[in-house]
C-alpha cells in the first residue's frame, strides 16, 4: 500500500510540472486584456507559447513566482513596484536597448553594481499602458525568451 501511494504521490506531482514545450508568458494587467491578439502575434511568430492573463493582484503574482510558474512576465508597474525585488530575476541588459522598451522609464529598473549597470525589468512602450516586463532567474527557458525579445518582440502600437 505505502509503494502505491508513493507511486501515485509521484504520478500527480510529475503531472503538474510544467513539461510543455511552449514558452509561458502571465499577463498580469487588465488594461492589456484588449491587445490579446497584438500580444499573441507579437509571440507566437517566433515561438510557440502559452498566453495566460490574469487579474494584477500582488498575491497571485509572488505565487506564480514562488510556484516557478512563467518563464515571461508582463506586468502593470504599479503591481512589479509593489513586489520588486531584483534578487531571483535574470539581468536583461542585452534587451534594455530594443524598440519596445520605454527608454524614459528604463531608468526606474537600473540596478548599478560595482560600476556596472544592469536591468532585471524593462518598462515596455505599449499602447499607453505603464506596464513592465521580467524574467524569473527560475525559469528553464531564459535564454529562449532573450531570443524572442532579441529577434521577435513587436510590440510597437502607438501611445
Amino acid at each position: 500500500m505505502k509503494w502505491f501511494i508513493l507511486l501515485l504521490s509521484l504520478y500527480v506531482i510529475s503531472g503538474c510540472s510544467n513539461s510543455s514545450d511552449q514558452l509561458e508568458v502571465k499577463i498580469y494587467s487588465e488594461s492589456l486584456q484588449p491587445f490579446v491578439h497584438e500580444i499573441e502575434r507579437a509571440v507566437s511568430d517566433v515561438r510557440a507559447v502559452d498566453i495566460q492573463f490574469q487579474a494584477p493582484f500582488a498575491e497571485k503574482l509572488v505565487l506564480d513566482i514562488v510556484a516557478q510558474e512563467g518563464d515571461l512576465f508582463i506586468v502593470d508597474e504599479d503591481l512589479l513596484r509593489a513586489i520588486y525585488d531584483p534578487i531571483g530575476l535574470y539581468p536583461l541588459y542585452e534587451v534594455s536597448r530594443e524598440s519596445f522598451v520605454d527608454q524614459e522609464r528604463l531608468s526606474d529598473y537600473e540596478d548599478r553594481e560595482g560600476g556596472e549597470v544592469t536591468y532585471y525589468a524593462l518598462p515596455l512602450s505599449f499602447a499607453g499602458s505603464d506596464v513592465a516586463l521580467f524574467i524569473p532567474l527560475y525559469s528553464e527557458r531564459k535564454e529562449e525568451v532573450m531570443d524572442l525579445l532579441i529577434d521577435g518582440f513587436d510590440l510597437q502600437l502607438e501611445r
